[in-house]
């Protein structure tokens, strides 16, 4: 049940962010083959993306953090961990067709987004 209250507010987030073409200023925090962590900068954004997230085998906590569902999408973007960016939500989940990914299992956050790069930024 929790899961799909979760979903739900994901799957509006997304269909509001998209109509109304805001844009939104994040840092990704995280990378591998097969995750992409995204933290939100924009304190109105924050209550779409989960509050905590800390990565298995590490003390290291993030918060307003989602995991990047459109990973082929996003890693042609060669951003750097650290980099800030601004991006916009898309309102359908994206396949991830046309690229390698790897099958490593590794916990994310529960909160995930498709989302499109608008412009990179500056590492930070």
């Amino acid at each position: 049940m929790k899961k799909m209250k979760i979903t739900a507010a994901v799957v509006c987030l997304a269909l509001t962010l998209k109509v109304n073409a805001q844009t939104i200023k994040g840092r990704l925090v995280y990378a591998s083959c097969a995750n992409s962590v995204i933290e939100i900068l924009d304190e109105p954004y924050f209550a779409y993306s989960q509050k905590e997230w800390q990565k298995d085998g590490t003390d290291k906590v993030y918060n307003n953090v989602f995991r990047v569902t459109n990973n082929c999408k996003f890693f042609a973007e060669n951003l750097k961990v650290g980099q800030v960016f601004t991006f916009n939500v898309l309102p359908d989940p994206q396949e991830n067709n046309g690229c390698v990914q790897c099958t490593i299992y590794e916990l994310g956050p529960r909160a995930r987004l498709s989302i499109e790069v608008v412009k990179p930024a500056t590492a930070q």
